[in-house]
């Protein structure tokens, strides 16, 4: 039987257990699930190029070594068992008593934004008022852009409604004489000058787009220089897109990010926004092309609610690609917003509504939701859909029940991320559905200690029984994954298996777990279970190694470990 994406033929293990043949330069290895090495075709056990001694964490516990050749690993096992590896040119990596750890999977993360300069100009405090940053913004224009604006990120919206000014007008006082527009720290909302919005020819009479909101002034109908969701997209995309300076700045920005996930033991990413306007698939194609592409990479086309469905999904069929280490083979959606800026779809309403209507709202919605999963199935992607809000996530599991019964012979790895306001009624649909549930607890703003600072818009009660379902969604058996939404939040997966340990009746269970969730199941979202995500042998070297054992560890001290070795196919792509 072929997987009809990945197209790897199973095979058996001594007539024991299903497995998948992988091809490896120069041999074939088998990937033995729990098959104990792999042999030469006549019997012999290959010469390891490498063999790394700890304590290394496997499906079936924890051994001592791990044996790799040409770039897989063949061997699991404890310290003895690596001698009939051993060869004259046998490289030894000896981590005492530190963890070795499958390399991690960060199925959710944005490396070319968050390493990119063009939107560096201007780096606000999130803390700061609107007044106390006009002298900041003042400094950013007097310095040189890339691009002909004033860009930057990094403010609160909080900062903007707490002023009784316009937004547009605090940023005129500080930057009268070019375009400027900042995104906010979540990323949800823009805050544009009047040069901007006249450079994208917003003005009273501009519709409100799909998936946003022009925040008018109540009295005139006027922009007030805030805009929420897609909105900001409106003027971001002109200054963002793609053009030979653009793409250098953008490439380069990659490439320090990728020196940043080795850093950090991450050897397979998902870009969870790869903007095909801002040439983000031909900036990863060159880092593969140029061999510097130091992760597996899975790209998640951006799809733009503002756009004709039909039109973009016809652009997206071509970039279909299941092999190689740079693959394409998701679509990312948004089916809602965010709940501090009252966008996130809720199923009741918000105790204040802060513009975009009582129970916020959708970039895409219910029915349209459900044409994109249905039809990606059908040309063989698989759907990464945002949703925070409980009408969002509710609203995204049906379009997955309606594709199911519209290609009953299509099995489509799909997600919600985020997942942040389930419903109770919803949680055991991630099982029923087979859908993975990627839940990102790196932000300050997510733990426990914090959640409740947003009682005022959604009250304590509905935050209580809906937030971080962390623990219901495991026991309920869910596909589970854990993702950061770097630069959103810290990129280290320390820190969040920290955080899933210390989330206290919403923790998950144990280390064991939470690692899985960073890993296999990880590599099972991204279709690439047979490759990568554990360490048994026929799998790939990616491995990460630690300066102490983690298991010994209290939650709380994860993130004091530190990196030593990152490798990915057997070759170092960082040491300590």
């Amino acid at each position: 039987m072929v997987d009809a994406l990945s197209g790897w033929p199973n095979v058996k293990c001594k007539g024991l257990t299903p497995l998948l043949v992988l091809a490896l330069t120069p041999l074939l290895v088998l990937a033995l699930w729990g098959c104990p090495t792999v042999e030469e075709p006549d019997g012999r056990a290959p010469i390891a190029d490498l063999v790394v001694y700890g304590a290394v964490f496997t499906p079936d516990g924890v051994r001592e070594a791990v044996a790799v050749a040409d770039g897989a690993i063949v061997a699991v096992g404890d310290a003895e068992d690596m001698e009939p590896r051993m060869g004259a040119e046998t490289e030894v990596i000896d981590a005492g008593s530190g963890s070795v750890l499958p390399g991690f999977i960060d199925a959710h993360i944005h490396p070319i934004e968050a390493g990119s300069t063009l939107m560096a100009d201007c780096l606000l405090d999130p803390w700061a008022s609107a007044a106390s940053l006009v002298p900041v913004l003042q400094d950013c224009a007097d310095g040189e852009t890339k691009t002909g604006w004033v860009l930057g990120w990094g403010h609160s919206i909080y900062a903007l409604w707490d002023d009784d000014r316009m937004p547009k007008d605090i940023l005129d006082e500080a930057i009268p004489d070019v375009p400027a527009a900042m995104m906010e720290e979540t990323s949800h909302s823009v805050w544009a000058n009047s040069a901007a919005l006249a450079a994208a020819g917003i003005d009273a009479a501009t519709p409100q787009p799909a998936g946003g909101l022009i925040v008018e002034d109540e009295a005139t109908g006027e922009p007030t220089g805030l805009l929420l969701e897609s909105a900001g997209d409106l003027v971001l995309e002109i200054p963002l897109a793609s053009s030979p300076v653009n793409d250098e700045v953008n490439y380069q920005g990659l490439l320090w990010s990728l020196e940043q996930l080795a850093s950090h033991g991450i050897t397979t990413v998902a870009d969870a926004r790869a903007y095909t306007d801002r040439n983000f698939p031909a900036i990863w194609a060159r880092a593969e092309a140029e061999g510097e592409l130091t992760a597996r990479v899975t790209l998640g086309l951006w799809a733009d609610a503002r756009r004709d469905d039909a039109t973009q999904l016809a652009t997206f069929a071509p970039m279909l690609d299941v092999e190689g280490p740079l693959q394409t083979t998701q679509v990312k959606l948004y089916a809602d917003g965010i709940t501090s800026h009252g966008t996130a779809a809720m199923l009741e309403p918000y105790l204040e509504d802060l513009g975009a209507g009582p129970v916020g709202l959708n970039h895409f919605d219910a029915e349209r939701l459900a044409w994109w999963v249905t039809e990606l199935e059908r040309a063989g992607f698989d759907a990464h859909i945002h949703g925070i809000g409980d009408r969002g996530i509710r609203e995204a599991l049906d379009a997955v029940e309606a594709a199911r019964a519209a290609n009953p012979d299509h099995a489509g790895r799909h997600r919600v991320t985020h997942v942040e306001y389930l419903h109770p009624d919803d949680v055991t649909r991630f099982a029923e559905l087979g859908v993975a549930a990627d839940v990102q607890v790196n932000g300050w703003w997510v733990q426990p200690e914090h959640i409740h600072e947003e009682d005022w818009l959604l009250g304590a009660d509905r935050i209580d029984a809906e937030f971080l379902r962390l623990r219901d969604l495991h026991e309920a058996g869910a596909p589970l994954v854990l993702s950061s939404d770097w630069d959103v939040s810290d990129m280290n997966p320390l820190v969040g298996l920290s955080h899933a340990l210390t989330r206290g009746d919403q923790s998950l269970p144990d280390l064991e777990t939470a690692i899985d969730a960073y890993t296999l199941e990880a590599a099972r979202l991204l279709r690439r279970e047979g490759e990568i995500g554990s360490i048994e042998p026929g799998k790939q070297a990616d491995l990460v190694v630690f300066d102490r054992d983690l298991f010994g560890l209290d939650p709380t001290e994860l993130d004091d470990a530190h990196v030593v070795w990152t490798l990915l196919g057997g070759e170092v792509v960082y040491a300590l």
